[in-house]
């Protein structure tokens, strides 16, 4: 018979909490078997509960335990799970709400976004890694750092974990291989090297270039993103950075928003607005953060569908573009 284990005590951190702030779950157990035992924080996504962080107890049954606040998300819950031993039973705890704010308040209307095919949610697996690539080849001096600022960014309001795997020469929508184990791909070239269109007065390109049918938490038809990218136009001299119009930087984060499955808002203020008109300097605001929302990991993890043997292939849209501003429009300059 296994001695029972109770919790004592646990102290749970204060919400909502602010993106990036340390922040922890401390507390104790009781019993007679209390010394380097398991304790699990685990947060409940709609498709179960996932692992946060892990911790042994000391000699006095204390434990230590750090929340993720590294992405954006509504109220979800946590709890602590005391795994059981041989001699000693486990115990779990009240799950506890907690949210993760931005450090800046978005602006806006939290309702004007839209998926990148309305009528099919497509997306990422938000639970596992994605794994982009660089392509350079093409590319103006200095936009590394601004595509890893961007992707971080894309991080924090999806809740998906990217993985750089490095360079590559691949270009999406052109006939260059495709590198191994690699979702994404951010790429510079000239109209003439992609069959996505970055003629006239588009400037970027941002979609997906394979899908296959999976299931949501909840058991709705889904598209699972397996290649996507975006492709910027070298011939257009972009401002380096991410503030003003036509930013380089503020152009990448729309990109990467079409690339991880939502379209365009009708609304001026988010970074999503078609036009690079960038009122925000490169920051997703409340209808972008919404929509990011819809197709990261605040939906649970894609499950492959029931009754195929290998995952199918799905529907991909066409990828969509970002418009840029003349320096004759009033008001710009």
């Amino acid at each position: 018979r296994r001695v029972p284990t109770k919790f004592k005590k646990i102290v749970w951190p204060a919400t909502p909490a602010v993106y990036g702030t340390p922040t922890y779950v401390n507390g104790k157990i009781k019993g007679t078997k209390v010394r380097k035992r398991v304790v699990v924080l685990q947060q409940q996504l709609p498709s179960g509960w996932q692992q946060v962080d892990k911790d042994k107890t000391n000699g006095k049954g204390r434990f230590h335990l750090k929340a993720k606040t590294t992405w954006y998300h509504k109220k979800i819950k946590q709890r602590v799970v005391v795994q059981p031993t041989r001699k000693a039973a486990g115990n779990t705890s009240k799950g506890r709400g907690f949210t993760v704010n931005p450090a800046y308040a978005p602006q806006g209307d939290s309702g004007a976004w839209s998926r990148i095919a309305p009528g099919y949610r497509i997306q990422y697996n938000a639970c596992a890694p994605v794994r982009w690539r660089l392509n350079t080849q093409y590319a103006p001096d200095g936009v590394k750092p601004e595509v890893k600022t961007a992707i971080r960014q894309l991080g924090a309001a999806t809740g998906i974990r990217f993985v750089y795997t490095g360079k590559t020469k691949a270009i999406p929508g052109s006939s260059r291989t495709w590198p191994g184990n690699t979702n994404m791909v951010v790429a510079w070239a000239a109209p003439s090297q992609t069959k996505w269109n970055l003629y006239g007065n588009t400037i970027g390109r941002g979609g997906q270039l394979k899908t296959a049918y999976a299931r949501t938490a909840t058991g709705k038809r889904a598209l699972k993103i397996t290649r996507s990218g975006l492709v910027m136009d070298n011939t257009f001299d972009a401002p380096a950075g991410f503030a003003g119009p036509n930013a380089r930087g503020s152009i990448i984060v729309h990109e990467l928003g079409h690339a991880a499955g939502i379209g365009h808002s009708s609304d001026a203020v988010q970074q999503m607005y078609p036009s690079a008109v960038n009122t925000a300097d490169g920051v997703y605001q409340a209808g972008d953060l919404a929509g990011l929302r819809h197709v990261g990991l605040s939906t649970g993890c894609l499950e492959k569908a029931r009754g195929f043997g290998r995952a199918l292939p799905g529907y991909v849209p066409p990828p969509e573009a970002s418009v840029r501003v003349e320096s004759e429009v009033p008001g710009l300059s």
